[in-house]
């Protein structure tokens, strides 16, 4: 959750316009993390940064994206060996009826 939450680089949406049944959205051409944006905001006090920087050290954003990449593989290979034993995992169902009986 730290690695898509805070780490992840993000365009924040500025504002949202209808112009006739479409909407116009405009995003900020600055293009950074969660993070830094709690860094640079003058709403949040030097203390409350001081202990996010020092949490922040806690983390390697490589090792975390490695970390998300081992999981990530690890699912897709026990797909593989499901798929290849010849049993279809169910797909989960869009709609489910309601059992009026």
């Amino acid at each position: 959750m730290i690695l898509a939450e805070l780490l992840m680089s993000t365009i924040k949406l500025i504002s949202k316009e209808r112009v006739s049944a479409k909407i116009k959205k405009v995003y900020d051409k600055i293009v950074i993390s969660p993070y830094q944006r709690l860094m640079a905001s003058p709403d949040l006090c030097d203390e409350v940064k001081a202990e996010l920087a020092e949490r922040m050290k806690q983390y390697d954003p490589v090792k975390l994206q490695r970390e998300v990449q081992k999981a990530v593989d690890a699912l897709l290979s026990l797909n593989r060996a499901v798929n290849l034993e010849g049993e279809k995992p169910s797909p989960f169902p869009l709609f489910m009826p309601f059992d009026y009986g």
